[in-house]
């Protein structure tokens, strides 16, 4: 049996750590120990979800006083898997026998700059470029395409690869035309109303106001918008969306899939994304995709060319079937990741 460790910055429903998730669930138990480890504990209990699926256990870096002894407890594992920023600048710390593999989920210098202002958000694009050329990894595998091409501007393409995300799909399905009818019915919304959906943080790359913009000014008859969610933006977003009684606003939700298979459509008009988790976990469900024009939205449509259109074709939605039978979306699986990144683990070994 091998020993891998998960390494996290924290325990949270949050895209990056539940694909991590989603690898450990498909992970051959038969081949490999698992751990999680994370820096900090957060007070959810969102761990619960996985922890059966740990032989090895979950263990936190805040609990280790000496953290010298932290980091010979991770010298025991044969290869550790990173995931983030404080996780990739803390993996030097471990042993170089060790197979180190890291996966990136975000463009640095869009992402952190539009996320912590540009000065800070500079820095920690560079640092963490220094982490990924200096903290010998054996394998930087982007969670796509994009992000794979995106780092052959820093990174040698030797190290480089990619694996998209993929989801649970014994979780996020389709429902039955029948109990999809009974879900609207006992959530309040009519059968016969177009439903579009938005999950994420109200922030400003994830443009959640231009999103309610388009849906105040374009005309979507016996429709609603339903925004899952908060965020610094969100007092923003109220204010422009309160002269639209279609536009609801359900908060942060631990379970989003029952809105999901209820929903119609998913959209979203991010100005960068890695390879959303919300947009694959919707069009699991049965949702349609309307997507802004970036990098990881065209790659997704490519990849999944039946399941989607650009957002500026949002006005065609009342001409597509509404098909919410249980279709299975192979390359939304993450049966399908974790078989690639076993793969990866096997060859680094």
């Amino acid at each position: 049996m091998k020993k891998i460790g998960f390494f996290v910055p924290e325990i949270k429903n949050c895209g990056p750590v539940n694909v991590v998730f989603n690898i450990i669930s498909f992970l051959n138990k038969n081949v490999f120990d698992i751990q999680l480890i994370a820096i900090r504990k957060n007070n959810i209990g969102y761990e619960k979800n996985i922890q059966k699926q740990c032989s090895l256990g979950i263990i936190y870096m805040e609990d280790y006083p000496d953290k010298n002894i932290f980091f010979n407890h991770l010298n025991d594992l044969d290869i550790i898997h990173s995931h983030g920023y404080f996780p990739d600048k803390y993996i030097k710390f471990i042993n170089n026998n060790i197979v180190k593999i890291t996966t990136i989920h975000c463009l640095f210098f869009n992402d952190y700059i539009k996320e912590y202002g540009f000065f800070k958000g500079l820095v920690g694009a560079i640092m963490h470029l220094y982490f990924l050329k200096n903290n010998h990894f054996s394998k930087i595998v982007g969670c796509s395409k994009s992000i794979e091409e995106y780092l052959t501007k820093f990174i040698q393409k030797e190290k480089l690869s990619n694996i998209n995300n993929g989801v649970n799909q014994h979780i996020f399905k389709p429902l039955s035309i029948e109990d999809r009818i009974l879900v609207r019915k006992e959530l309040g919304f009519k059968i016969d109303e177009s439903i579009f959906i938005f999950a994420g943080r109200f922030i400003k790359r994830k443009n959640v106001s231009k999103l309610i913009e388009i849906f105040n000014t374009q005309n979507f008859d016996n429709s609603k918008l339903l925004l899952l969610g908060e965020g610094e933006e969100e007092d923003i977003c109220k204010e422009k969306a309160k002269n639209n009684p279609n536009i609801l606003f359900l908060g942060f939700n631990n379970t989003p899939e029952k809105y999901y298979q209820l929903a119609d459509f998913v959209v979203s008009v991010s100005s960068a994304e890695g390879y959303p988790m919300s947009i694959l976990e919707a069009v699991s469900c049965g949702c349609y995709a309307y997507l802004s024009d970036i990098p990881s939205h065209r790659e997704f449509l490519k990849n999944n060319p039946s399941c989607g259109d650009f957002i500026e074709n949002i006005s065609n939605y009342k001409s597509l079937e509404k098909n919410h039978s249980n279709k299975s979306y192979y390359n939304l699986s993450a049966q399908k990741m974790s078989k690639e990144y076993t793969k990866i683990y096997i060859e680094e070994l």
